[in-house]
C-alpha cells in the first residue's frame, strides 16, 4: 500500500456523513472535556477551594500560635508571682537579720561597756591592794594576810 491510497481511504470515509458526525461529535466532547477540567483547575487554584484552605490553614497556625503564646504568658506570670512571693519572702528575712544584728550589736556594746566598768573595777582594786601592801606593813610580815 502506498501513502495516497491511505489518504484517499481516509478522505472517502470522512465524506461519509455518520463518520463525519461521529468525528465532529467526539471533537466537541475531546474539546468540552478539555475546558472542563481547566476551568475546574482555574477554578479551585486561582479563586476556589486553595485559596480558602490557605485561609484555613493560615487561621489555624495562628490559633495554635495563640494557643501557645497564651500557655507560655500563663508560665510567666506562674514564675512571676512565684518570684514575686520569694523576694517578699527575703525582704521579711533580711529585715529580721537586721534585727538580729542590731540586738547583738547592741549586746556587744553592753558587753564593752561591761568589760571597760570590769577593768575599772580591776585596776582600781589593784591600785587598792598596792595602797594597802605599801601602806600596812603588818601585811608585808604576815605574808599577806592580816593580823
Amino acid at each position: 500500500m502506498n501513502e495516497t491510497s491511505i489518504i484517499t481511504k481516509i478522505r472517502n470515509l470522512f465524506q461519509k456523513p455518520i463518520v463525519r458526525d461521529i468525528c465532529i461529535v467526539v471533537f466537541i466532547g475531546v474539546f468540552l472535556y478539555s475546558f472542563c477540567r481547566t476551568a475546574e483547575y482555574v477554578y479551585t487554584n486561582w479563586f476556589g477551594r486553595t485559596n480558602h484552605n490557605r485561609a484555613i490553614d493560615a487561621v489555624e497556625q495562628g490559633k495554635k500560635s495563640n494557643e501557645s503564646s497564651i500557655e507560655l504568658n500563663r508560665r510567666i506570670q506562674s514564675e512571676i508571682d512565684r518570684s514575686t512571693i520569694l523576694n517578699h519572702e527575703a525582704e521579711r528575712r533580711i529585715e529580721q537579720i537586721e534585727v538580729y544584728q542590731r540586738e547583738a550589736s547592741e549586746r556587744i556594746d553592753e558587753s564593752k561597756a561591761r568589760l571597760d566598768e570590769a577593768r575599772r573595777l580591776l585596776e582600781s582594786n589593784q591600785q587598792i591592794f598596792r595602797d594597802c601592801e605599801q601602806g600596812n606593813p603588818a601585811i608585808k610580815e604576815n605574808g599577806g594576810s592580816t593580823p
